[in-house]
């Protein structure tokens, strides 16, 4: 009795030695695995707050040696195939010593390798680079930085005694080096962006630069263009005057149309001029759409025999009333002139298209336009009637179209449900300046 006694707690004691041995080392393995994942965290933080990728580097290369214990980091950039060494190394055990200054230029085959196979490698002893093995370091560990499949960087370490990694340490640094990607992702978003910017800085100035000498020179001509058409016009009427009562009827045709196109040129004058200066600018307001329609339709001044049809409604806008008041005018002014003489129908609408956007309709009866020929009516001094049968200068939708884009609408020409043309056109329903949002609905 006494012997199996003493082998049942000879056995008990073999197991609990056992079992704490297994306990012991369960823990080790978390407290590893712990430090592993705080590791990772203070280079994921390092990689997201530093702008340059070269401190991200060295942050992480000095919390890679803290935790591995290996002695010393470098690191490389690649760019189109072409390697970078750092200007820093990273100890841990305080200063570099002066021989690594300016860096040895391990064996670059090695190196090569691992940008090439985006693969870590390692050697120690007889196999290190000969420039590793002069530092009196035997063993050497190179890990690649990747931006998906392709190698932006590499991480080299190197120790005094021989080191070969564990397969906790290789993805822990393949893990790494993911992150140390994000951050050169990151860096080189931040260049394009720059870049983008500066280009964009640099054409939107020329185009205020454009855009000023088009208006003086819309100026200077439309002054300078109207006094000698001043002179013919009145040339033209005090010939008129002048004719004898028995003078050919087609002589005073002649002068009428003299007069008839010497005016039309006035206006196409006055219409560039508008079109050079046309642009939106102004301190918003809250704007009811029913009733800026309905003043622009009185100014319009209708025959009393025309259909004019306004939508009710009770929408609201904040916006730059004039520019928009300018749109409105063109065109319902063109629906009247493009509608059946004095019998015609015209119909404003304003309708939501989200919380963001409305758009507005201008509809009529006329002859309507066929789809070849729809963008066309935005090109400037376009028109698609004879000259002499419509009094137009061509520019009044080239105006829209330039105002509405200003603020971010588009304009569009379909189809009418009266039988002619519906023009439309979105704006903002929120005033936010001449780069208002794009893209509406």
């Amino acid at each position: 009795m006494e012997l199996i006694a003493l082998t049942l707690a000879a056995g008990l004691v073999y197991v609990l030695v056992h079992v704490g041995r297994t306990a012991n080392s369960h823990q080790e393995m978390l407290e590893e695995r712990t430090r592993a994942l705080v590791l990772t965290r203070r280079v994921a933080e390092a990689a997201n707050r530093c702008v340059v990728t070269d401190d991200a580097l060295q942050l992480a290369l000095r919390e890679v040696c803290e935790y591995t214990g290996w002695d010393i980091g470098h690191s490389w950039t690649v760019k189109h195939g072409l390697m970078t060494p750092a200007d820093r190394w990273t100890t841990v055990d305080g200063p570099v010593p002066p021989p690594l200054h300016g860096s040895p230029a391990p064996d670059g085959g090695e190196l090569a390798q691992v940008v090439a196979t985006a693969e870590p490698v390692w050697k120690h002893d007889g196999e290190v680079p000969a420039a590793v093995a002069e530092l009196d370091m035997r063993g050497w560990l190179v890990f690649p930085v990747v931006v998906g499949a392709r190698v932006v960087g590499v991480m080299e370490f190197l120790t005094r005694e021989p080191v070969v990694p564990s397969a906790l340490d290789l993805d822990l640094m393949s893990q790494i080096g993911v992150q140390l990607g994000l951050s050169f992702q990151r860096q080189a978003a931040l260049k394009r962006f720059a870049r983008r910017t500066q280009e964009l800085t640099e054409a939107n100035r020329s185009l205020a630069k454009a855009n000023s000498q088009l208006e003086d020179f819309a100026h200077v001509a439309s002054h300078d263009l109207k006094a000698p058409l001043r002179a013919i016009r009145s040339l033209a009427k005090w010939i008129g005057e002048d004719l004898p009562d028995d003078v050919p009827e087609h002589v005073r045709e002649h002068c009428e149309l003299m007069d008839g196109r010497v005016r039309r040129l006035e206006r196409l004058l006055d219409d560039l001029l508008k079109y050079a200066s046309s642009g939106v600018s102004g301190d918003a307001e809250v704007v009811s759409c029913e009733a800026l329609i309905q003043q622009v339709v009185d100014m319009v001044q209708f025959p009393e025999a025309f259909d004019v049809r306004i939508s009710k409604t009770d929408l609201q806008i904040s916006t730059v009333s004039t520019p928009l008041e300018h749109v409105l005018l063109n065109l319902i002014s063109n629906a009247r002139q493009h509608s059946h003489e004095d019998r015609g129908t015209v119909q404003i609408a304003v309708t939501e298209l989200n919380p963001e956007w409305v758009e507005f309709t201008v509809s009529d009866n006329g002859p309507g336009i066929e789809p070849r020929h729809r963008d066309q009516v935005w090109e400037i001094f376009r028109t698609l009637a004879p000259r002499d049968t419509k009094d137009t200068s061509g520019v009044g939708l080239a105006i829209v179209k330039k105002t509405v884009e200003a603020v971010g609408g588009q304009v569009v020409v379909t189809d009418s449900e009266l039988g002619g043309v519906t023009f439309g056109f979105t704006w903002p329903r929120f005033w936010q300046g001449a780069t208002a949002m794009r893209g509406a609905a």
